[in-house]
């Protein structure tokens, strides 16, 4: 009957079954842990687990990415929690990304009233180079920086091979697509069966 017992007890039972069969099948259970459970540590002990044993793929929690801002103020992929996100995962040396922003700031303005953000991060070798292309294409709201580790699950977990790749997330954090249209896409019709 005691809450930190029983907090500590269901963090450890949602990891081993995170273990066992880290798949999509495993969404219902961590949401509501999500919800019964305050303490942070737990929810980083689960979130862990389901970085290094989760099968991602369409329908999976989505795997916590580390970056920081223009202010080297560090921002999680959680941290835009309770609205859709679609993200766009790009390099300066990306001809293709550099073809795509105009589109997707386009989009931004659009859907700016909506249930929705819209967040660009970066996957350079350097933040030099990053910081020289938001200039040079004037770029600021949502820009990120992914870190070493941030890089690293977006590489390993997300499974980012080939730039641009963008991922669409829904408010609670479910991978709605690993792979979604691009801005110069029809990702406007996924919006739309979304209702967003």
């Amino acid at each position: 009957k005691n809450e930190k017992v029983k907090d500590f007890l269901r963090t450890k039972v949602v990891c081993h079954l995170i273990s066992e069969d880290g798949s999509p099948t495993m969404n219902e259970l961590i949401l509501q842990f999500r919800k019964d459970v305050d303490n942070e540590e737990y929810h980083q002990k689960v979130q862990d687990h389901l970085n290094r044993y989760a099968y991602i793929d369409d329908g999976s929690i989505a795997p916590e990415v580390k970056m920081e801002d223009l202010l080297g103020q560090e921002i999680t992929l959680s941290d835009f929690r309770g609205k859709y996100v679609y993200i766009d995962v790009w390099a300066s040396w990306c001809g293709p990304c550099k073809h795509e922003f105009p589109y997707f700031e386009d989009l931004k303005n659009e859907y700016k009233e909506k249930n929705i953000e819209f967040i660009s991060i970066s996957i350079d070798k350097t933040k030099d180079k990053w910081k020289k292309t938001l200039y040079d294409w004037q770029l600021n709201n949502n820009q990120y920086y992914a870190n070493e580790e941030g890089n690293l699950n977006l590489s390993a977990l997300y499974k980012v091979k080939i730039l641009p790749r963008f991922i669409l997330i829904d408010p609670v954090g479910q991978i709605v697509d690993l792979s979604a249209s691009f801005p110069s896409g029809g990702i406007r019709n996924d919006f739309a069966r979304l209702n967003i």
